[in-house]
């Protein structure tokens, strides 16, 4: 079984290696998020077509994770490592939260919890966060049941661009002296400037999905009815984004385009 689960794997190594084709982009997707698109339909296809029933990876270092319940047999693959092949001594209806797993001179622990994790990556949209404790040392990463719809939009990493207003719906405002900002790829915190002050806060994204807040702001007086107030109650309104030819879009709750921006090069 050890050999079975080893060349799957192999396979999909070769797989994901040479998997290069390309189509015409979406409406609101770029070529690059389209490829990834197509590869991870495929790799799911090829892994079905194995007989995996759930997948996993992380980063730092890269890692995979694949599961056959029928076979009780689970492969891990931790990049610079060799790969390790568990068996599942305790499966609970296949549920990926109750599994425990055995190897001689292993010792093998995970948590799965049914949150949207995108992997930092990829960008890939899993509905799992994972962790799993090995000999002591703690990997993260994403996973997901084969087959399922996942619902959840990959994160795209142009979003850690610094970005600078275009459009504010029904708002006028000088463009020299537009409103800014850039998300920090590790500490997912925000920061930028409103047009009259500098703010900051917490960004949450998961996937496609992003909220903000709560912001801390300098304390300069912009006057009545400002640029920097209609742009910040924007910003506290944005639930979801997409970027379309290098334009990055902010919606709200209904999918209501709130306003858009360039990338700044500056």
């Amino acid at each position: 079984m050890y050999k079975i689960v080893v060349i799957i794997f192999l396979s999909l190594a070769v797989f994901s290696c040479n998997s290069t084709k390309n189509k015409s982009a979406a409406s609101i997707e770029n070529k690059k998020a389209e490829q990834q698109f197509e590869n991870t339909a495929e790799r799911d296809a090829k892994l079905i077509k194995d007989g995996i029933d759930f997948y996993a990876s992380g980063s730092e270092p890269n890692w995979t994770l694949i599961i056959d319940f029928d076979r009780s047999l689970a492969l891990l693959s931790i990049l610079g490592d060799n790969n390790l092949s568990f068996k599942i001594i305790d499966n609970k209806d296949n549920h990926i939260e109750n599994l425990t797993f055995e190897l001689e001179d292993h010792d093998l622990r995970m948590e799965a919890k049914e949150i949207g994790c995108n992997n930092s990556m990829s960008g890939e949209g899993f509905p799992y966060s994972i962790s799993f404790d090995l000999n002591g040392k703690i990997y993260t990463g994403c996973g997901k049941y084969l087959g399922e719809n996942v619902g959840i939009n990959s994160l795209d990493i142009r979003i850690f661009n610094k970005w600078k207003l275009d459009e504010l719906k029904g708002v006028n405002f000088d463009k020299d002296n537009a409103p800014y900002f850039t998300i920090n790829k590790k500490t997912k915190r925000i920061g930028g400037f409103s047009s009259c002050n500098n703010f900051g806060g917490q960004a949450t994204l998961v996937g496609n999905t992003l909220k903000f807040g709560p912001f801390m702001m300098t304390k300069k007086y912009c006057g009545h009815d400002s640029v920097e107030q209609k742009f910040m109650s924007a910003m506290a309104k944005t639930q979801s984004y997409y970027i379309s030819d290098d334009k990055l879009v902010f919606l709200d709750g209904g999918g209501n385009e709130l306003m858009s921006f360039l990338e700044d090069s500056k």
